[in-house]
């Protein structure tokens, strides 16, 4: 069911309930809601990724889906990200469709805040408003989904399947949804998600300053821009942090992480947003020329102490970890104790510094359980 479409319109009862609709008041919702799924929700490249405009001459832009301050500020051009097919895409060319209006007005005041903050550092954007700052990595998130849209699957086969199809973008259609607070169309009565500001270590090369990790089955996205790592588990509405303690993350806030530590503590938010299993009914109340969005999490036969998270287990964790680290799975899981190593914390649970002088990027990380299984080999 599309959250925003004819199904997805209720209002609150005088008891606090939901109520669906009048075909009357659904007529009228569906007449001066400021978003509609089918005239805003772009699903080709001849439209603006944003606000779903067609796309003429006149009107045409692109968008890089990382901002030029950043690729500016890091020397990021000509660094490349690998796409689910395989293909490897310079920052530079990833761009996406976008009207003028949406990309040098609306996007350019986001960029302009959000660039200040960055080169301020980790303070001034723990400072932004924490929906800004969820809204600008939205974009980021949505914007490498829609550029996918128009990649083949398999680059043998130009003409075949997309890597996203027309339906995999409409599943996003809550978050593009959401996104047009950028354009002032949505306002919301809380936070978008889970945002984590945390503080890193800056490494001398200008592109080893940058890096980043989402997750495709769940909207999730983690940077470290210089001084500042940001993670967030988006259209959660604060679920993952509220709801959870995360001892990575607890660790993290002690800590200028190293890029390795970055990495473990955004695979243990990642894995935790994947766990969360509660679901939002989006109350929706056109306001003028702009939406506002109620999200009301909906439990389990409405009761309040109903799980909103599946259960999370040290294995499932550990397998994330090593994929985001790039790391074996024997080598930092024991599977007898059930437990996971971790570089964020010394064995009696203090936060564990790590310069990048003593282990430098790219360096190997030797496990305890490496070093032993390396020392029973030679024996």
């Amino acid at each position: 069911m599309d959250p925003f479409g004819a199904d997805g319109y209720a209002r609150v009862g005088p008891s606090g309930s939901l109520q669906p609709l009048t075909p009357k008041e659904l007529a009228d919702a569906k007449a001066a809601a400021a978003y509609w799924p089918a005239r805003d929700h772009a699903l080709d490249h001849d439209r603006c990724f944003l606000c779903g405009v067609a796309l003429t001459d006149e009107l045409r832009s692109a968008e890089h889906v990382f901002p030029q301050w950043l690729l500016r500020d890091l020397d990021l051009w000509q660094q490349t990200i690998t796409l689910l097919n395989g293909t490897t895409i310079p920052y530079a060319s990833l761009k996406i469709p976008a009207c003028k209006d949406c990309n040098t007005f609306w996007l350019s005041q986001v960029e302009s805040d959000v660039a200040a903050a960055f080169r301020a550092g980790a303070d001034e954007v723990s400072r932004l408003d924490q929906t800004l700052l969820a809204l600008w990595v939205a974009k980021i998130y949505y914007g490498i989904h829609f550029k996918e849209l128009g990649l083949p699957a398999d680059r043998r086969s130009p003409d075949g399947p997309t890597i996203l199809s027309e339906e995999d973008l409409r599943r996003l259609s809550d978050l593009h949804h959401l996104m047009q607070a950028i354009r002032r169309r949505a306002r919301f009565t809380r936070p978008l998600g889970s945002v984590i500001v945390l503080r890193a270590q800056v490494p001398g090369d200008l592109r080893l300053r940058f890096d980043y990790r989402d997750a495709r089955n769940v909207a999730f996205i983690a940077l470290r821009i210089g001084e500042t790592a940001v993670i967030a588990s988006l259209l959660d509405w604060g679920a993952v942090t509220d709801g959870l303690t995360i001892r990575s993350v607890e660790s993290a806030r002690e800590l200028q992480l190293h890029p390795a530590q970055f990495l473990e503590v955004a695979a243990a938010v990642g894995y935790a947003a994947s766990k969360f299993i509660g679901e939002f009914l989006y109350s929706v109340h056109p306001s003028g020329e702009y939406d506002i969005v109620e999200p009301i999490l909906l439990r389990d036969g409405e009761s309040p102490d109903a799980e909103v998270f599946a259960p999370l287990t040290v294995r499932e964790s550990a397998e994330v970890q090593a994929a985001f680290m790039g790391m074996s799975l024997e080598d930092i899981y024991d599977q007898e104790h059930d437990v996971v190593w971790t570089c964020l914390t010394e064995p009696d649970g203090r936060p564990a510094p790590m310069s990048l002088d003593a282990v430098p990027i790219g360096a190997e990380l030797i496990t305890p359980l490496r070093r032993m299984r390396d020392q029973g080999a030679s024996d």
